[in-house]
């Protein structure tokens, strides 16, 4: 089975095949940032929350490359590929937990290269290789569902609004609530942005 994609959902669900006694091999583009669940038993959702309060400054230049330092040095022993930016500049969440990474060191889980095509029994990917697969799975990611407003509402290329924190700078009585999506997890940006749509609602 062929995966494509490597954020979270597609990770888990090869790590759930590999566990499972399949062989499933995970087409990656443009790397991959991959974290401990927790670093010094504290989640890394919380290292995130006392990240964004620092200046960006010590964090992306001395905090984030050494609190990450072991889990960079384990997925470089996995093949499992970097992006070209670090954790804090790439947009969304990296893939949480190592067993991506353990599962991919062991031979459980097969690391390849951009898929170029589809062939008559398979893929080849960008390096030239052919494989045979009989299924494949596009864990390629979300987009907002919002082509509804589109008429009123211009949205980017990735289908998202132009918004100032919560508020639509297109629509200014239109507020939107879960569009950010980063390591502090999307319940607990929630739980902070309703409050501030109720307050502007109420103002």
């Amino acid at each position: 089975m062929l995966l494509i994609g490597v954020g979270n959902s597609g990770a888990e669900i090869a790590v759930d095949l590999a566990e499972h006694g399949a062989h499933p091999t995970i087409s990656i583009r443009a790397g991959a940032n991959v974290v401990p669940r927790e670093l010094a038993g504290i989640p890394i959702q919380r290292w995130a929350h006392l990240i964004t309060h620092l200046p960006p400054a010590l964090t992306q230049r001395v905090l984030a490359p050494v609190m990450l330092r072991q889990a960079v040095r384990r997925q470089t022993q996995a093949g499992v590929p970097r992006p070209t930016v670090g954790i804090l500049e790439k947009p969304g969440v990296p893939v949480i937990g190592l067993e991506l990474l353990q599962q991919a060191r062991a031979g459980a889980i097969a690391i390849r290269p951009a898929v170029e095509r589809f062939t008559e029994r398979g893929v080849r990917f960008i390096d030239g290789h052919e494989e045979l697969f009989d299924c494949v799975l596009v864990a390629t990611g979300y987009r907002p569902s919002l082509a509804y407003l589109s008429d009123v509402l211009p949205l980017d290329d990735a289908g998202f609004p132009r918004m100032d924190g919560v508020r639509s700078l297109d629509l200014p009585n239109l507020y939107f609530v879960g569009m950010y999506n980063n390591i502090r997890g999307t319940l607990f940006n929630i739980a902070h942005e309703a409050p501030q749509v109720a307050q502007a609602l109420a103002t």
